[in-house]
């Protein structure tokens, strides 16, 4: 499934049981060693599937929803695209709530960075 739909996220576990569901009622047949080595399997394929997405990114033009101060970098602001991907903002943004086009100069593991483009909406003179 994670090679054939290519999600951008995934949010995976080992599985344990949860008291009060049916589940928790079935007896555990799959050792626990052989649970974390698929679930290492599933992550390094997410984070191979992820580097080789988000490389389609770089260069490119997102329209970024500005959510306030990068926690990481100074004088940036954090946002995130449509689909969810954080992008650290270099530039001028006016603040919260701001739609802005960022050309994205930067990929990492789980984020992208970019310089603003222009405000989406902003007129143009």
């Amino acid at each position: 499934v994670l090679r054939a739909v290519r999600f951008s996220q995934v949010y995976a576990f080992m599985y344990s049981p949860r008291p009060g569901t049916r589940a928790a009622e079935l007896e555990d047949s799959v050792p626990k060693a052989m649970k974390q080595e698929r679930l290492q399997r599933a992550l390094a394929l997410y984070e191979s599937i992820n580097a080789e997405e988000s490389q389609k990114y770089l260069d490119a033009f997102q329209e970024v929803l500005i959510e306030g101060p990068d926690p990481k970098k100074r004088n940036a602001m954090h946002g995130r695209t449509e689909g969810n991907r954080h992008v650290t903002v270099n530039g001028d943004v006016s603040g919260v709530g701001d739609l802005v086009l960022v050309r994205i100069t930067a990929v990492r593991a789980h984020s992208l960075e970019g310089d603003v483009a222009t405000r989406v909406g902003a007129e143009q003179k």
